[in-house]
């Protein structure tokens, strides 16, 4: 039985889940099947994310963070994960501690052209003229890499210089909005969580 999902969007995802799932490491274009998976979106697209600060404490990594994180690891399986969760002791405030934030371990020095892969894709203008679309469409909120932060809230600023006490060097710190980290903006509603996320995956504090 045809559903309402076209045959060309069925090959996509198709497409998109076998890149992820490939054994082989990563290679120059390791994000085409995203890329791919990106062109079948219509011109309607997620609001860009607004700044919302954590506020309380949940021990638990949301569904749409852990579904990233899969995406990213079987992209780029040399790469690695510090985590998403963060223990309410630690100071200062972070996403990380209502598990909408997850540092993807990724080092400038040799590693660095497989960070920019990921992050120029989900900062790119789509085909409909839709600004950092991927990074809307997965609810992104903010980025931090090699001393420098980009804000959805704060987008036609660019890249602009990060000061805090780590350069963020040997990772990129990815945070969600509410709605991105519980897995509800417009990727996962057209692929669905279950297509990327690994429920047998082990979460490191």
């Amino acid at each position: 039985m045809i559903t309402s999902r076209s045959l060309s969007s069925r090959a996509t995802e198709e497409e998109t889940t076998e890149i992820l799932r490939s054994p082989t490491g990563w290679r120059p274009g390791a994000v085409e099947g995203l890329v791919a998976a990106l062109r079948e979106f219509g011109p309607g697209i997620d609001d860009p994310a607004v700044h919302e600060p954590q506020t309380g404490i949940s021990p638990v990594a949301q569904p749409g963070v852990v579904a990233f994180r899969e995406l990213v690891l079987r992209a780029f399986p040399d790469t690695g994960s510090l985590g998403i969760l963060r223990p309410a002791h630690v100071p200062g405030r972070s996403e990380h501690k209502e598990g909408r934030a997850w540092d993807w371990k990724v080092c400038r020095d040799t590693q660095g052209e497989q960070a920019e892969e990921l992050l120029s894709w989900l900062l790119a203008t789509d085909r409909h003229g839709n600004a950092f679309a991927a990074a809307r469409r997965f609810g992104i909120m903010y980025l931090i890499w090699d001393s420098r932060i980009w804000g959805a809230y704060a987008a036609a600023q660019g890249w602009r210089p990060y000061t805090g006490p780590h350069p963020h060097t040997d990772h990129v710190h990815i945070s969600f909005s509410r709605r991105g980290a519980r897995g509800e903006t417009s990727w996962w509603r057209r692929f669905g969580l279950d297509i990327i996320a690994d429920p047998a995956a082990k979460e490191a504090l």
